[in-house]
Parts: C-alpha cells; structure tokens; sequence
C-alpha cells in the first residue's frame, strides 16, 4: 500500500508541475482542462488485455503527454493500476534510480538502483493488485531510462508491472543502433499512435471550453486545424478571462491570421 500511493503522488506533483493557468503557454497542461483522448482508453485496453509494454508515438505536439496525464487521473483510484510517470525528457538519472528516489522518500529508507531492480523483478510476478505501469513521457533512445526499459524487456518481468512510453518515433526505440535489428523491448511492445482530435473528442473539448465562456462559430468542427491538441492550447491562452465573468470569446470558424 505504500508504495501505491508513493508512485501515485510522485505522479500527480509531476503532472501539477506542468499545469499552469489556461494563458501561460510555458506549461503543457492547462490547469482545469483535461483533453480526453480515446487513445487512452485504448492504452488501457491493452493492458487489461494483457499488454507488457506499449510505446505511444505521434509527432511533436500531438499531445501524447495529454494522453498519459489523461491515464493518470482516470487510474488515480483504480484498483488494477498504479501509475508512475517520469518525465523522460529532463531524466538525468535512470528509472532505477528515480523509483528508488520516489520510495526511499516514502519509506523514509535509503535505496539503491539495484534494490528496485530486485525489487520490481520480485514484485512483477505478485498476483496481488494493482499493478505497477511505469510511464516514460519522452522517451528517447539511448538514454538512461530508455535503457532500464530495455534491461527489463531482456531480463523478463511478470504481469504486476507494465511498460508505457512516449515518443515522437516509436522506431527510434524499438530498432538497435544500426537501425536494421529489433531491440528486447520490440518484441514485447504494442504501438498506438496519437491522432488528431475526432469528432467526439472535439465536442467534449468544446463543451470544456464552454464553462469556461470560450465558444466556437458554427463551422469550426469542419476545420482541420482546430483538431490539434497544441493549437488549441493557444486557442485557450488566447481566449481565456477567468478574472471577467462577464466576458465570453468567440473564437472564428476557420483559423486567421492573428491567432
């Protein structure tokens, strides 16, 4: 029980740490709205299908980081999994090391890479739930996280832990150096790809933006480029007035010049 909700909260501080207000454009998440992808849900499909490691890929700013926070808050009571995302991308040190940083603190106990290499060896192959995902946003080949993914899917790990990272490629970390052979963790590894908004995923998102007194012409459903994640995050930052109650934005059908 410890260590859930250690890997848990972990998770939820990182995620606030890149929450900011709707305007401030430094932050990837906006503070109050949640893009709710079905990529998620088909990653959690595949999970309880029985899936040991899955490898979310899509270009820059396609909104995978959305999809993992998305995971976070919809396992945060879950009774078959507990989530334990890193960023990738400013990692320093390996995933050994920062999980052992994340539950050294917990248990107030000093502990090594190796005692939570031995420990998660052990603990994969527990039938009691939940079970540990280990989430990489930004994965990259030939880091140190990328190489504790990597030293897992070769040394065999049980069904109380699974694998889930980001990236732009998933290539880049499923083939070796020479870029002709598959590394361990492409032979275990399941790729969903991130794709523009659909209709019903644009319609929740609008409905979101609605409470906030942030509205659409008739017409913007049918543009291409309101489907992006990350336009639509500049979109926000352009249109929201939490301190005007009075003030509603009416954002244009079709994208000008301005925004």
């Amino acid at each position: 029980h410890v260590w859930v909700e250690a890997v848990r909260l972990h998770t939820e501080e990182l995620v606030e740490r890149q929450s900011g207000d709707p305007s401030d454009l430094r932050k990837p998440f906006a503070r109050g709205i949640l893009f709710q992808r079905r990529t998620t849900a088909a990653v959690a499909a595949r999970l309880e299908a029985g899936a040991r490691a899955i490898i979310i890929e899509g270009p820059p700013l396609a909104g995978k980081s959305n999809v993992l926070r998305d995971f976070a808050v919809s396992t945060r009571r879950s009774r078959d999994w507990a989530m334990l995302m890193v960023n990738g991308a400013t990692a320093s040190t390996g995933l050994f090391q920062r999980l052992a940083n994340v539950l050294g603190q917990a248990l107030e106990w000093k502990l090594s890479a190796d005692d939570v290499r031995t420990w998660l060896r052990r603990m994969s192959h527990s039938t009691r739930s939940p079970a540990l995902v280990l989430v990489v946003d930004g994965l990259r080949s030939g880091s140190a996280v990328a190489q504790d993914f990597e030293e897992l899917a070769e040394s065999g790990f049980g069904p109380g832990l699974r694998l889930v990272g980001a990236t732009d490629r998933a290539g880049d970390v499923l083939r070796d150096t020479t870029g002709r052979g598959d590394t361990a963790l492409a032979a275990i590894a399941e790729v969903v790809t991130v794709e523009p908004l659909d209709d019903g995923e644009f319609i929740a998102l609008t409905d979101q933006l609605g409470e906030r007194r942030i509205l659409f012409y008739p017409g913007a459903e049918l543009a291409a480029e309101y489907r992006r994640p990350w336009l639509l995050r500049a979109v926000l930052a352009n249109g929201a007035s939490p301190e005007r109650q009075d003030v509603v934005s009416f954002i244009p059908a079709t994208m000008g010049l301005a925004l």
